[in-house]
């Protein structure tokens, strides 16, 4: 399944390295309001975590801090885990392209760094382990 997304960056982005390849970890929040028949506002706001492949010493994650607005599309995947007793569901996305769309990045940020898609033959991100199975993926 698809993911196309554009959001918010919950906390500064990390490098991680797992089989030898580097990867991006940030989470994307995006909120949707509304207003009920009663004129009452709702907000929802959905968490996505996601792991971008990069390239060893890739500049791009010191771009990735809270706050920035980010453009994402990657394969969407869930993972189901208990929190305080319940069941719940986790969306993962594992990022084919990333694009920064924060005005200070765009002052900023080098002009390769601003877009950077997962070359076409390039293996994409591993998938994502099932909930419960150790790993050092952020997800």
């Amino acid at each position: 399944m698809k993911l196309t997304v554009t959001g918010h960056i919950g906390q500064d982005a990390t490098v991680k390295e797992w089989n030898g390849q580097h990867f991006i970890a940030f989470s994307v929040a995006n909120t949707e309001s509304y207003t009920d028949g009663q004129g009452v506002k709702h907000e929802t706001t959905e968490w996505i975590s996601c792991l971008k492949k990069v390239k060893e010493g890739s500049g791009l994650v010191q771009y990735m801090k809270k706050g920035t607005k980010v453009f994402v599309e990657g394969a969407l995947s869930k993972k189901m885990f208990e929190k305080a007793g319940q069941r719940e569901c986790g969306l993962n996305c594992n990022v084919s392209y990333l694009e920064l769309l924060s005005p200070k990045a765009e002052n900023s940020v080098p002009a390769e760094l601003k877009a950077e898609p997962n070359p076409i033959g390039s293996p994409t991100p591993p998938p994502v382990p099932p909930a419960g199975e150790g790993s050092d993926l952020p997800f």
